[in-house]
C-alpha cells in the first residue's frame, strides 16, 4: 500500500516494502518466516543498531561476501543527505542510477540530474560551515532515513531494540576508523564518489 504521509502507522516493519529496505542484511526480507521472525521480535532476529539495513546498498543489493560492495551508495540515502544538507530541490534533481530494486519498486524517478533550480536561501552545508560530505554527515542522513522509514510515532534515541546513537557510531567508525590501508583507500574513494 501507499505511504500515508500523515500517519506512520503503516510504515517500518509492518509496511513490506518499508520493511523491506530497513532489513538488516544479515536476514532475508523475501523469506516469509524471516519477515514474520523480525516483525514478531523474536530474539534470534532482532533488529539493532550493529546491523547496516538495506537502504544503505546500491540498488538495495548486498554482497554477502563483500560487504562493503555499494554500501552508502543508495539513491535515496543520497537524496535524503542533500534534502537536509543542501535543499529538497537538490535532492529532486539527483536521480542517480536509479535505484530499482528486485520488487519493482523505484526510489527514483530515472536519469542522472534534472534541470537545475535557482535557490534563494543557504542551504544547511553552507551555514554550517560543511564544505564537503563526510562520515557524520552521512550517518546523520541514515538515522535521519532509518526514522522516516520506522512506524516510530516520535523520535527517540531507543526505537524498540534499535538504538539510533550505536547505528550513527558505527556509521561515522566505518568512515574514521577504517582497519588498514585498503579499508581506507576504500573509504577514500567512497567519500571522493560522495564528493563529485
Amino acid at each position: 500500500p501507499m505511504l500515508d504521509p500523515d500517519s506512520r502507522a503503516n510504515r517500518g516493519f509492518g509496511h513490506d516494502l518499508c520493511g523491506h529496505y530497513l532489513c538488516p542484511i544479515e536476514y532475508d526480507w523475501d523469506n516469509p518466516v524471516v519477515r514474520e521472525f523480525i516483525r514478531g521480535g523474536r530474539p534470534d532476529h532482532l533488529v539493532t543498531g550493529h546491523s547496516y539495513p538495506l537502504f544503505l546498498y546500491y540498488k538495495f543489493t548486498v554482497n554477502l561476501e563483500r560487504f562493503d560492495e555499494g554500501l552508502f551508495k543508495n539513491t535515496l540515502l543520497v537524496k535524503t543527505w542533500k534534502h537536509i544538507f543542501t535543499s529538497p530541490t537538490s535532492a529532486n534533481q539527483y536521480d542517480g542510477d536509479s535505484d530499482s530494486d528486485d520488487h519493482g519498486n523505484d526510489s527514483s524517478t530515472g536519469g542522472r540530474k534534472k534541470k537545475k533550480a535557482r535557490s534563494t536561501r543557504q542551504h544547511v552545508a553552507s551555514l554550517i560551515g560543511l564544505t564537503q560530505v563526510n562520515g557524520r554527515s552521512i550517518a546523520y542522513a541514515a538515522v535521519q532515513l532509518r526514522h522516516a522509514l520506522s512506524s516510530a510515532n516520535y523520535w527517540d534515541i531507543v526505537d524498540g531494540n534499535f538504538n539510533y546513537a550505536v547505528f550513527y557510531r558505527n556509521i561515522v567508525d566505518y568512515f574514521e576508523s577504517p582497519p588498514g590501508l585498503n579499508s581506507q583507500i576504500e573509504v577514500r574513494a567512497l567519500l571522493d564518489w560522495w564528493n563529485e
